[in-house]
């Protein structure tokens, strides 16, 4: 991009696209990469170095989605070393971190779950409902 060309990114959405862009390897949604602790830092001052307009706190709003992902989750328990801007290896995980990790891992799984379960006690209870106003089953609270 030529260094008087100034682009905004002002919201998530666009924030990951232009990461994904600029760093395909480190913001890959399917195979993410564990971050550096403080990248939002180095995001910023590259952003800064090439006139693009990104205000921190969109850019912490978006690394605060990115690192609940169950991907990057899964990421930080499976691997061993944080990544910069880069590609370069910045930082050891620590045990800690990949426990915490796992914990929102199996934490989230479950809420799918629960979600899931809802959903079709939901339909279960419309369709009772149905068949109720149908005459074919008697309807009990």
């Amino acid at each position: 991009m030529p260094e008087s060309e100034c682009l905004e990114v002002c919201n998530a959405d666009s924030v990951f696209k232009w990461l994904c862009s600029e760093f395909p390897k480190i913001f890959d949604k399917k195979a993410p990469l564990p971050l550096a602790i403080g990248i939002h830092h180095e995001i910023y001052e590259y952003a800064k170095e090439r006139n693009i307009s990104i205000d921190e706190a969109v850019i912490s709003d978006f690394l605060r989605g990115w690192v609940k992902g169950q991907r990057y989750k899964k990421a930080i328990y499976n691997m061993e070393t944080r990544y910069s801007l880069s590609g370069s290896p910045a930082q050891k995980i620590t045990r800690p971190a990949k426990q915490i990790a796992i914990q929102q891992y199996k934490i989230n799984q479950l809420r799918d779950e629960i979600r899931v379960l809802k959903k079709k006690m939901f339909l279960m209870d419309e369709s009772r409902k149905k068949l109720f106003i149908d005459g074919v089953v008697p309807f009990a609270e």
